[in-house]
């Protein structure tokens, strides 16, 4: 998502995309398509298409001409249009945009159910786009949405949107649930908050770690709440993913070891944490 700028970038027509001859491949307008497919060519692999949120019909179109055309024919497409657009706590701008949308269309009365089911509505137009391009060669895509970890209901609820007709209208449909997964990422600030900072080792940073994949613990900060496992979260997910006969995959994923939340001034900790994750055990 990063070479295709889908972060703050939100490209209008096919004419505004990045050119192989811009001078630069720089900034949040992304590296040119060509280059993308050309990697994907040259290392025989997959081709993983971020679609900016603004991408016109025309851009998606063109775009998928030029995908079909000179991406190697052995190689499949994982399709997904934008990224984390279910994210509102970093900078992207995707995540008000599907709210805006979706409570304007009237979509649902809750904006986060509202942006995940204009989210559900755009990917589908997109797929129908694709799918028209790569008439005869369709087994090739792998259209996705990508859903949010820890939050099942949600995915729930856009995977639902694809049987309602005002949504989907031409019956397209997805392969694909994808989830960003990582593991561990309370750890060291956990560890500020109970004053462990001296004391704590690397050793018990990843048992911890370990232990956020499998086991539900109480909130440091308030024990009346349970933080729930990485395991648990994942297998809401696959339930939602059987339900409706999708793939369950990861975009994302690894270890978290980080400090956030204020707790991250303290470089003693935070060079654990470092070692923590370059240690053979990780």
């Amino acid at each position: 998502n990063l070479v295709n700028a889908t972060d703050g970038s939100c490209s209008k027509g096919w004419s505004s995309r990045r050119k192989t001859t811009d001078q630069s491949q720089g900034n949040n307008r992304g590296v040119a398509y060509e280059y993308i497919i050309q990697i994907a060519n040259e290392a025989n692999s997959d081709l993983w298409l971020n679609i900016q949120h603004g991408a016109t019909d025309e851009h998606m179109r063109e775009l998928a001409k030029l995908v079909r055309a000179t991406l190697k024919s052995n190689l499949n497409i994982y399709l997904e249009l934008s990224n984390e657009v279910w994210n509102g706590s970093g900078p992207y701008p995707q995540y008000q945009w599907a709210i805006d949308n979706g409570l304007t269309l009237g979509l649902d009365a809750d904006p986060m159910l509202a942006g995940g089911k204009f989210l559900v509505q755009r990917s589908l137009e997109m797929v129908k786009i694709f799918n028209d391009e790569f008439a005869g060669d369709e087994a090739r895509l792998i259209p996705l949405v990508a859903g949010f970890v820890a939050i099942p209901d949600l995915n729930e609820s856009m995977m639902a949107a694809m049987s309602d007709p005002a949504i989907n209208p031409h019956g397209v449909t997805i392969k694909a649930l994808a989830l960003g997964a990582y593991f561990g990422g309370e750890v060291l600030n956990e560890a500020a908050y109970n004053g462990l900072e001296d004391s704590i080792t690397v050793t018990e940073i990843l048992k911890q770690a370990r232990d956020s994949i499998t086991r539900d613990r109480p909130d440091y900060e308030d024990p009346s709440y349970q933080n729930h496992s990485l395991q648990y979260y994942i297998q809401r997910s696959k339930a939602v993913a059987d339900r409706y006969d999708l793939d369950l995959i990861t975009y994302e994923g690894g270890q978290h070891i980080v400090q956030s939340s204020g707790w991250d001034a303290n470089e003693f900790l935070g060079t654990k944490g470092v070692r923590a994750t370059r240690d053979a055990r990780m």
